[in-house]
């Protein structure tokens, strides 16, 4: 009776059981978003000042606000200005057109942080840790 024997790889973060090594390519069937991104939606622009500023900070963007709301159990946040606050529901019935939410956030000006000028604020999702 002969035997071979094979051997269990790890190859890539992946268990193969071969006796060739590795193979030269390696098909992922994972999908969403790694695990380092934030995945926040934006909800809209809503009327009013902040209800309670949760931080106020002078280079403000999605991240820092986050990062402070989304440990509170709060499942939204909103930014105007420099100013975030962090809020459990959003009342649909207010919110505007999103071109009324236009100023850059400080500390990215990819990001939408309302308009202090028009009391109008940006509303987000929020989500687990940004990196």
């Amino acid at each position: 009776m002969q035997f071979t024997a094979s051997a269990l790889l790890i190859c890539l973060g992946a268990m193969f059981i071969s006796v060739e090594g590795c193979p030269k390519k390696i098909k992922t069937f994972f999908t969403g978003p790694p695990k380092n991104k934030m995945i926040v939606e934006y909800q809209g622009c809503y009327p009013g000042e902040a209800h309670h500023t949760a931080m106020e900070y002078q280079n403000i963007r999605l991240s820092l606000c986050n990062d402070h709301c989304y440990p509170t159990g709060s499942k939204y946040m909103g930014l105007i200005g420099n100013k975030c606050f962090c809020e459990s529901f959003l009342e649909t019935s207010e919110k505007r057109d999103d071109s009324e939410c236009n100023e850059p956030c400080p500390g990215e000006k990819k990001e939408k942080c309302g308009n202090a000028k028009a009391q109008r604020w940006s509303a987000y999702t929020t989500a687990p840790k940004y990196p």
